[in-house]
């Protein structure tokens, strides 16, 4: 991606397979049902808390990410 957009991209692309992958690994025998899916991700979304946004904060934050600033 740092050759198409000039900065690191990748962290984005990070954070929306995260909780897709925390639904794989909380829920290994889902079946391959878009609807299943959509579910279980509203799941995993609706279990974050703060403590979770301050994490993201400050991954981010360390990541340094093109287009943020710094």
């Amino acid at each position: 991606t740092w050759a198409a957009a000039g900065c690191n991209t990748n962290l984005g692309i990070l954070l929306l397979c995260a909780p897709i992958a925390r639904l794989a690994e909380q829920e290994p025998a889902l079946p391959p049902d878009p609807a299943a899916w959509r579910a279980g991700l509203g799941r995993v979304l609706a279990a974050l808390d703060v403590t979770d946004a301050a994490a993201a904060y400050r991954a981010i934050a360390l990541a340094n990410p093109g287009g943020l600033g710094g």
